[in-house]
């Protein structure tokens, strides 16, 4: 004799007339059954371990070089331009994009190891060689295509004298990836800053060439550039 928790589930199931219809409509019951109990398991389930359509790419590790300048660029009280440019840009892209940075320190680290020269930002293979040793997926390279910092007096610009002082600066930045062994991708900044310390203004026209393409560099490393 069948139990009483038995004959109740029983009785719940759909009752048909013919052979026919208990084939068919038993399995449908059995099947509601399975179905509410799976979707009882993933609604108990954890956010972080629910299934996903798809998942995030891991993020990048970038690290910035030291700017490159095609010609001569003096410090200016303490400031060295291709320097605090790269710090400047590194910064930035810390607090602009979800990707790691690898920390300036030891990009400078990398860059002794390999006796880096500044001339070196333009060759592919020495490029190649500083990213393996930071353990970068790719390097951001920066050269100052144009820079200079005078009295805003009518003098000539890049021979500082006293203050007021105007600073210009255009700087090109790249993306460069080892793993194709080239630059994948350019923008352009342009800067331009007026004060009475020099060492203000040398810093700040650099940060200003700099800062609209931060923006541009955060897109093209997380996938959203064209």
């Amino acid at each position: 004799m069948a139990s009483r928790a038995t004959r109740s589930i029983l009785s719940d199931a759909p009752r048909h007339s013919s052979a026919r219809g208990r084939t068919r409509g038993a399995p449908c019951f059995w099947l509601r059954i399975a179905a509410a109990v799976l979707l009882a398991g993933l609604v108990g389930l954890p956010a972080g371990v629910r299934p996903s359509a798809a998942a995030s790419p891991p993020a990048l590790t970038v690290g910035v070089v030291d700017f490159y300048s095609p010609g001569y660029v003096p410090a200016l009280v303490g400031v060295f331009p291709e320097q605090f440019a790269a710090d400047d840009l590194s910064a930035a892209l810390a607090k602009a994009g979800p990707m790691s940075l690898v920390p300036r320190s030891v990009m400078r680290q990398a860059e002794a190891a390999l006796r880096w020269r500044a001339a070196d930002a333009l060759s592919f293979s020495r490029l190649a060689d500083l990213a393996q040793r930071a353990h970068a997926d790719r390097l951001v390279v920066g050269w100052l295509q144009h820079f200079a910092v005078g009295p805003d007096n009518g003098g000539d610009v890049g021979i500082p004298s006293g203050g007021p002082f105007m600073g210009t600066a255009t700087v090109v930045v790249q993306v460069f990836d080892p793993a194709q062994g080239r630059l994948v991708w350019q923008t352009t900044g342009n800067g331009w800053s007026q004060g009475l310390i020099l060492r203000l203004v040398v810093q700040d026209v650099l940060h200003q060439a700099i800062a609209p393409t931060v923006p541009r560099v955060v897109s093209e490393l997380t996938g959203g550039g064209t």
